[in-house]
């Protein structure tokens, strides 16, 4: 709620759309796994805006799209951003990469190509095993036992459930 109470502020200050655009980045995702979608969308419009108008690059406006179509069961639309995010993709950091390379997850999974879709999550979880990104890496290690018993692959499921039982072990 605070994250909304911000953007409201900031549309009424002149050349704010930095700033505006490090809240959409927290906001939107946020509204996404809480299921609100339609407030998704209208973030997701303001943030269109704010694109268009300032000339920014697009990145993370198509990553976010994508991520609202996937969660929204909207494959053919989610595959498009991601197609947009792709193309302009070759201009970012390595993390709007990691961002990109999990949107490409999500999509394979949800189209039932788990192969891919587990050597994609393979791939960030070597990338995401610190502290700083704990979370992250315990989410993705549980999308990959879930894709490997998806595969009929328990062994390598209950693998990755053993490194989640122990990181957590080592982290408390």
């Amino acid at each position: 709620e605070e994250y909304k109470k911000a953007i409201k502020i900031l549309k009424k200050i002149p050349d704010t759309e930095k700033v505006q655009e490090k809240i959409f980045i927290q906001l939107i995702p946020t509204l996404i796994k809480l299921k609100r979608m339609d407030e998704a969308k209208a973030y997701l419009e303001r943030m269109s805006e704010i694109y268009k108008n300032r000339h920014l690059n697009p990145f993370l406006l198509y990553a976010y799209q994508a991520y609202y179509y996937l969660r929204n069961n909207d494959l053919d639309k989610a595959r498009q951003y991601i197609s947009e995010a792709e193309n302009t993709n070759n201009r970012m950091p390595s993390f709007h990469t990691s961002i990109l390379r999990y949107m490409q997850a999500e999509y394979a999974r949800e189209t039932g190509d788990y192969t891919k879709a587990a050597k994609i999550f393979i791939e960030l979880a070597s990338k995401s095993n610190n502290v700083d990104v704990y979370n992250n890496y315990l989410k993705i290690r549980k999308k990959i036992a879930y894709i490997h018993k998806e595969l009929g692959q328990y062994k390598e499921a209950c693998e990755a459930y053993h490194t989640i039982r122990a990181t957590r072990d080592s982290i408390d």
